[in-house]
């Protein structure tokens, strides 16, 4: 009977050697005996940061009708309505934004519009902010931005004019 039993535990450290010799072909080994094995684990840690914008349409900023004589200060503001979800490990880079878009040719401050002499300020947080920068976030209370209509001094518009501009809001890790 301890015969059997002796067998059934060569037999047993054999497969346990069979399948340590697989797992750790390559592998140079230090002193090996029937009751111990010297075991490396390696890896390598990949950082998988990632937000996303929910939705898919555009992000649509109404200013409706506009009085020219009242284009000063913040009375025509509107918000950037956007929701943004990060998830994973950003691996120690900076969660960042920014808006790209054109500069308006009377002040390269503001973004374009298609009015002559009409731009818009955009702005983090009630700040106007520079375009195509980035500037950090913290993803769990991303900035509020906003568009501010600014005239160009003694600009000209006629009635019914319609404007139109567009930025592109981006968020990645830098």
């Amino acid at each position: 009977m301890m015969q059997n039993t002796f067998r059934r535990r060569r037999s047993q450290v054999a497969r346990v050697w069979a399948l340590a010799s697989l797992l750790l072909s390559g592998i140079a080994l230090a002193k090996m005996d029937d009751s111990t094995v010297n075991v490396k684990i390696s890896g390598t840690v990949v950082a998988n940061g990632s937000c996303t914008f929910t939705g898919t349409d555009p992000i649509a900023v109404e200013f409706g009708d506009v009085i020219i004589n009242d284009i000063k200060d913040k009375a025509y503001k509107q918000n950037l309505p956007y929701t943004l979800v990060c998830k994973g490990d950003p691996g120690g880079k900076a969660i960042q934004m920014k808006l790209t878009g054109t500069a308006a040719d009377f002040d390269g401050t503001l973004l374009k519009t298609d009015a002559k002499g009409l731009g818009l300020s955009l702005q983090k947080d009630d700040t106007a902010m520079a375009l195509n920068q980035w500037v950090d976030i913290d993803p769990a209370s991303p900035p509020k931005f906003a568009a501010v209509l600014v005239k160009q001094k003694d600009a000209s518009f006629q009635n019914g004019q319609a404007f139109n501009g567009s930025a592109t809001l981006i968020v990645g890790f830098n």
